[in-house]
């Protein structure tokens, strides 16, 4: 597939797909478009709050509410982890435990622990324990990185 990008001084931007079929490749750069649209609505202290998928870190499941944790707060949030994790695949979230949802691009490093567990380091210094059922799945997916 050719890219070419062409700039220009006045005007709105516009991105054109020229093909000769719809195929996977498109749908998925389709898919990859519409995903920087989408947001998260989180609530905190009677606030409601616009979230960009990039902002979180991880969600957690807590006594049947799911919580968006960024940089440096907690949200809740209407969305159930398993929604999480199939709307936002292609944006980098990952199941890693039955109660979590992690975004592999806040991803620091990896340890592994005993009882094939992984000890995930993320960019604000939080650690994630990814569970044994999901540590293959993971590796995995990280070699495609």
């Amino acid at each position: 597939m050719k890219v070419r990008i062409e700039y220009i001084s006045e005007g709105e931007n516009e991105i054109l797909i020229r093909c000769d079929k719809i195929n996977d490749e498109i749908l998925g750069i389709m898919d990859l478009m519409n995903l920087k649209r989408k947001k998260i609505t989180g609530h905190k202290n009677g606030e409601t709050y616009l979230m960009e998928p990039s902002q979180i870190y991880y969600c957690e499941s807590v006594d049947s509410s799911i919580f968006a944790y960024t940089e440096g707060d907690v949200y809740k949030i209407q969305i159930s982890l398993f929604e999480l994790e199939t709307m936002f695949r292609d944006f980098g979230f990952f199941r890693c435990s039955k109660s979590l949802v992690i975004n592999l691009k806040v991803l620091v490093s990896l340890k592994s622990l005993i009882g094939n567990r992984i000890d995930a380091t993320l960019k604000n210094g939080e650690h994630i324990i990814i569970s044994r059922h999901y540590a293959k799945q993971l590796r995995e997916i990280l070699q495609d990185y």
